[in-house]
């Protein structure tokens, strides 16, 4: 049992280092006016890839530490049947904000029934799959991406995230962060952590864009665009202080990565 809280805590630290915030990314490569380039280009396909493949592995390190007694396997069938259903539900999804969107064009409705979807579908993918509810929230944001009033549905959102919702998450982290079990060796790790860290995305996107021929300028750029974590590092970090895979004194070291 200790072996194994081991290994899954070193698993975590790896999954908390593979967020890339995409936020951060469009709104740098915005500024700079290289959010067509090549290197923009590819920097916005690979921290897509990067956040949803990093909230599958979230999902089922979660599932695995929260509730030792069940077997992996069990966890693998949930997760799959997990997508299942989230593909049945996208497409009735589809079609009912379709019809809401044509029966209520650019209304609140709008914008109170996706807020609504969403935490449903966050409710049910943590209650009955085991799923991380952020997992859910994120895949009903790529349903209704698709949608004619997603710009309606993103502005009347993001109001109410910024008065509300950001606030109240950066306060919780603010409070649970812990220095009283900061000491050498703890301190030793987490300036590691976050070298690794760095390095890790800068080193490991590089040589991938590389392998891809692109230029040497261009594979640089590629993998420092990679480092930024925001919302995705410091949400997986409190999922894991929660379950108790990670311990918070480990919180003061993601906000310098970040």
């Amino acid at each position: 049992m200790a072996d194994k809280a081991i290994i899954l805590e070193n698993l975590f630290y790896g999954v908390i280092l593979t967020a890339t915030s995409v936020s951060i990314s469009i709104a740098v490569l915005k500024e700079s006016g290289r959010l067509y380039s090549k290197a923009g280009a590819t920097i916005m396909a690979a921290a897509l890839v990067d956040d949803i493949l990093g909230m599958i592995v979230l999902s089922f390190i979660l599932a695995i530490g929260g509730a030792s007694t069940v077997s992996p396997w069990i966890v693998l069938l949930k997760t799959l049947l997990y997508f299942v259903a989230i593909t049945i539900i996208s497409i009735v999804a589809r079609r009912l904000f379709d019809y809401i969107s044509k029966r209520w064009p650019r209304r609140r409705i709008v914008a109170i029934f996706s807020l609504a979807l969403c935490f449903i579908i966050s409710y049910l993918s943590e209650k009955f799959f085991g799923i991380a509810d952020i997992t859910g929230a994120y895949l009903v944001g790529v349903i209704l991406s698709t949608n004619k009033s997603n710009e309606y549905i993103n502005r009347r959102t993001c109001q109410l995230s910024c008065i509300l919702f950001e606030p109240i998450f950066f306060g919780s982290i603010g409070l649970s962060m812990e220095f009283e079990g900061i000491n050498g060796k703890i301190a030793l790790f987490g300036m590691s952590f976050v070298v690794i860290g760095l390095l890790g995305k800068v080193i490991g996107c590089s040589l991938a864009s590389k392998l891809c021929k692109n230029k040497n300028t261009e594979s640089l750029a590629v993998g420092i665009g990679m480092i930024a974590r925001a919302e995705g590092a410091l949400i997986s970090a409190q999922k894991g202080i929660d379950v108790g895979i990670i311990k918070p004194s480990i919180m003061p070291f993601i906000i310098i990565i970040i």
